[in-house]
C-alpha cells in the first residue's frame, strides 16, 4: 500500500517539473543541507546565549535536541537500509539510505525550535502566533516536499521524518516544561 502511494505521488511530482519550480524546492532543499542546518544551529544558539531572554541550560536542551535529530535519523537509516527512489531524472544527488529522510526530520527540529523561540521570547498576539507557526509550518513543509519533487526521497521517507521530528520536538518541550518546574 505504502509503496503505490509512494510511487503516484513520485509520479504526479514528476509531471509537475518546470524551470521555476525546479529552482523554487532546490531552494527549499538547500535549507535542509548539513552546512545550512550546521550555520542556523550555530545562530540560533547563539542567540539564545546572547539574547538574555532565556535560562542559560536553553542552549544546552537545543543542541541535544538537534543533536538527537541527526543521531535518531541515522540509526534509523542503518537500521532500515531503504533504497532511494531510482530516478533517472533527479534534480539532486544524494547517497546513503533513504528513510527517513534526513531533510525532514531534522528540519522539523531546527525550524520547529526556531518557531518555538520567537513565540516562547516574549508575549504575542494570537495572530501573530499563527502566522509565525503558519510561516514555520511552511518551511518544514517545503524542504520535506522538496526532497520528493527533486527525486531523491520516497512520500513516506519523508512523513517519516516529519513524524520523528515533531515526537522530537514534544519531547523537548516537554523536558523544558519540567526542568522549568524543578
Amino acid at each position: 500500500m505504502i509503496e503505490v502511494v509512494d510511487l503516484k505521488v513520485m509520479t504526479w511530482m514528476e509531471a509537475w517539473r518546470s524551470p521555476v519550480l525546479n529552482d523554487f524546492f532546490l531552494l527549499f532543499t538547500r535549507l535542509g543541507d548539513f552546512e545550512v542546518v550546521l550555520f542556523l544551529t550555530i545562530v540560533l544558539l547563539a542567540s539564545i546565549w546572547f539574547g538574555g531572554k532565556f535560562k542559560p541550560w536553553l542552549p544546552v536542551f537545543s543542541l541535544l535536541t538537534i543533536a538527537l535529530a541527526w543521531a535518531v535519523n541515522f540509526l534509523l537509516k542503518l537500521f532500515m537500509a531503504r533504497s532511494r527512489p531510482l530516478v533517472p531524472e533527479a534534480l539532486v544527488s544524494a547517497g546513503g539510505f533513504a528513510w527517513p529522510s534526513g531533510h525532514a526530520l531534522v528540519g522539523t527540529v531546527l525550524y520547529g525550535l526556531i518557531v518555538w523561540l520567537i513565540i516562547s521570547s516574549r508575549p504575542r498576539s494570537g495572530r501573530v502566533k499563527r502566522v509565525i507557526l503558519l510561516a514555520g509550518g511552511l518551511v518544514i513543509f517545503l524542504v520535506g516536499l522538496s526532497r520528493v519533487y527533486l527525486g531523491v526521497h520516497w512520500f513516506s521517507d519523508v512523513v517519516a521524518g516529519w513524524i520523528l521530528g515533531a515526537l522530537i520536538l514534544i519531547l523537548f518541550n516537554w523536558l523544558v516544561k519540567e526542568y522549568q518546574q524543578t
